[in-house]
């Protein structure tokens, strides 16, 4: 099995005392939860059923009240039942791979294929992964079904794909630019492999779509002391992405009560994550800030590559953060898609393959359109980047 841990402080096995606190938290967290959402619905209309009303305020509650040594659970268990399952059993040994240098950490979810592997660089396209978490908690383990989907779905389409998950550093332990700078290495990592860069899919999901800008802004404005400029990748696709830091738009106050997020918890993390940086707030918001203007930083039209895949939540505390960046987008030669998921929340084309995860697991064959269409919306548009890419490339 390969192992996976987390280089962060406080990241390790549940001892019995953390699961003798989160289930006494869990006993206080569920009835609370409960009459808090029957008392909101009998005053205020929402068109979320119950169950998702419930659920969400749920997450919500324990993201807000577990520590974080907690919610940093370990992935040794998740990616053992992923590794033994029956769709993946018979290809173990070709999938989730360490790679650790100086500069960074990270894994390789698949090489060049699923079922058989290869060098990466032979790949049609490499993703490069940051997973969400708001910067202080997450980890690889937790998102490699949902890689593995879009890796199967892009095999479908008839092409060789690799992904390389980062690990990169938690919050506060490891305050900006280190996440920046983590990911930027991951992305020379691949350069020097000899994949080109217009093979690079960026993805990241929450607080991975910030830091997948990040690196972006980062590529074209080099953080000192570093001065070289690399060139953009293929495209950058973003989940929910957590766009500004300020938490001032309308869908904070409308979305608020609907959502898996709020103001809350989103403002201790980027406190956390800024709290012991030694760059200025400037600084800082050159490579973190991309709806609200910045003095001094490149347009979007200088930081974004060609392809940009957008997607939301309608319920999301987000959505208007993530629709303004959407619209400055579009003011650039990108190739921008915007898709909102009606009566959806933060992070939902993840969270539906999440939902999934037991049916995908046991079965081996294709589950159909019905399973997560949204992971396979954002796998088929990594696929037709590519194939124009191809198309338009003169030396293919």
């Amino acid at each position: 099995m390969s192992s996976i841990t987390d280089p962060n402080p406080g990241f390790g096995r549940s001892t019995l005392t953390q699961k003798i606190y989160a289930a006494s938290v869990m006993l206080y967290v569920l009835p609370k939860t409960i009459l808090s959402v029957i008392i909101t619905r009998a005053f205020k209309k929402h068109n979320v059923s119950f169950k998702d009303h419930f659920l969400r305020s749920m997450i919500r509650e324990v993201l807000l009240g577990f520590p974080r040594q907690i919610l940093r659970a370990p992935g040794e268990a998740q990616v053992e039942k992923v590794l033994a399952s029956p769709r993946f059993s018979a290809v173990r040994k070709n999938i989730v791979e360490p790679v650790k240098t100086s500069a960074f950490s990270g894994y390789w979810i698949c090489q060049g294929s699923i079922s058989t592997k290869r060098e990466p660089q032979s790949a049609d396209v490499t993703i490069l992964f940051a997973h969400g978490g708001g910067y202080v908690i997450g980890h690889v383990a937790q998102w490699i079904t949902f890689m593995l989907y879009i890796a199967e779905v892009i095999e479908s389409k008839g092409l060789n794909v690799s992904i390389l998950a980062l690990d990169y550093s938690l919050a506060p332990e490891a305050p900006f630019p280190t996440q920046m700078d983590q990911a930027h290495a991951a992305y020379s990592y691949l350069l020097d492999l000899g994949i080109a860069a217009d093979k690079i899919a960026l993805i990241g999901d929450s607080a991975g779509g910030s830091l997948m800008m990040s690196l972006l802004a980062s590529l074209a404005i080099p953080l000192p002391p570093s001065t070289t400029t690399l060139p953009k990748p293929l495209g950058v696709y973003l989940l929910s992405a957590w766009l500004s830091f300020q938490h001032t738009s309308p869908t904070f106050s409308t979305n608020a009560g609907i959502d898996v997020l709020d103001k809350r918890f989103l403002d201790n993390c980027a406190n956390d994550l800024r709290a012991a940086s030694s760059h200025s707030r400037t600084t800082i918001d050159t490579y973190t800030e991309f709806v609200h203007p910045v003095p001094g930083r490149l347009p979007l039209s200088e930081i974004l590559p060609h392809t940009v895949w957008i997607s939301a939540g309608a319920d999301e505390v987000f959505r208007a953060d993530i629709e303004a960046f959407a619209k400055l987008a579009t003011q650039t030669d990108a190739d921008v898609t915007l898709d909102v998921g009606v009566g959806k929340a933060h992070d939902w084309v993840f969270g539906d393959v999440v939902a999934k995860e037991a049916d995908f697991l046991k079965a081996t064959g294709d589950l159909g359109d019905d399973f997560a269409p949204g992971a396979k919306v954002l796998a088929v548009a990594i696929v037709d980047a590519v194939k124009k890419r191809k198309t338009s490339s003169p030396r293919l």
